[in-house]
């Protein structure tokens, strides 16, 4: 969950918990990069090789799912899902939350290489759906 506002990623959060999701909440694109960093090294260091705990591309190498806002301070969506990108490839189902989903953001967002991108407010079973749909 990444999103510089408090109250959004605690929602979302807990939303997603019910879901069956686990979570990590990250407070700018910077927090998003090193958690997925240290994701990738766990699942490194893990022998088995299993799909993401969460449900997210069972049966595949999916590592997790990401919530990304775009416009957040020290480094913004776009730029944090290029980073992931970079690093990771397509090991993170990445969904981006804009409250502008069909206008510029959605084109910038796609460009980074999102997998998805939902409107503001996304509840988590929109977003559960949409990373359904992806993997």
């Amino acid at each position: 969950m990444v999103d510089d506002v408090p109250a959004n990623r605690k929602l979302l959060a807990r939303g997603l918990q019910r879901l069956g999701y686990s979570t990590v909440l990250a407070a700018d694109g910077r927090e998003a990069v090193a958690a997925c960093d240290e994701r990738a090294r766990a699942y490194a260091a893990d022998a088995s090789g299993s799909a993401g705990p969460d449900g997210v591309g069972e049966g595949s190498r999916c590592l997790g799912l990401v919530t990304m806002d775009k416009s957040m301070p020290v480094m913004d969506g776009i730029e944090a899902t290029r980073a992931i990108r970079a690093s990771h490839g397509s090991l993170f189902v990445i969904v981006g939350l804009t409250g502008d989903a069909l206008g510029d953001d959605l084109e910038s967002f796609r460009g980074a290489g999102l997998d998805g991108v939902l409107g503001k407010p996304a509840s988590a079973k929109e977003v559960h759906r949409a990373a359904r749909r992806i993997t």
